[in-house]
């Protein structure tokens, strides 16, 4: 995705480098489709893709001091982008065991404590009915 900048680029970066909101609303306007794009590609999650544009709009923000040019701004937010974009792929495989421990959660509510217990001496009722009947077995079946 390469970058060419206009006049009204080069009038907004210094509103951006000097601290004015303008600078900042206009790029954030301007390469937002682009980046989205980018984003949605890495994530195929619309909202954690806008999350990223706008976190790393607000780091870029933060950082313009040391931010030189309008090729450097564009680079560094999508670069921003990549990396939180990344950072929520990887975690993606742990939201997962987190969601099934909360739907682990809701089923055991389902079942009440004297049902589980009931559960758990028939079981155990069972299992002595089975080493039981293991013992008039031959030898060679009881192992």
């Amino acid at each position: 995705m390469a970058y060419q900048a206009t006049d009204e680029d080069d009038k907004c970066f210094l509103y951006f480098i000097q601290g004015n909101e303008k600078g900042l609303a206009y790029f954030m306007k301007r390469w937002y489709n682009p980046i989205y794009v980018y984003a949605q590609k890495i994530v195929k999650d619309n909202c954690e893709a806008r999350t990223a544009i706008q976190d790393a709009f607000m780091h870029a923000w933060k950082n313009r001091a040391h931010i030189n040019d309008i090729k450097h701004l564009f680079y560094y937010t999508r670069q921003q982008v990549k990396w939180q974009c990344i950072d929520v792929v990887r975690k993606s495989g742990k939201r997962k065991t987190i969601a099934l421990d909360l739907f682990e959660d809701q089923l055991m509510e389902l079942y009440d404590s004297s049902t589980i217990i009931a559960q758990q001496q028939e079981m155990q009722t069972k299992t002595v009915l089975l080493e039981q009947a293991l013992t008039y077995l031959p030898i060679i079946l009881q192992q």
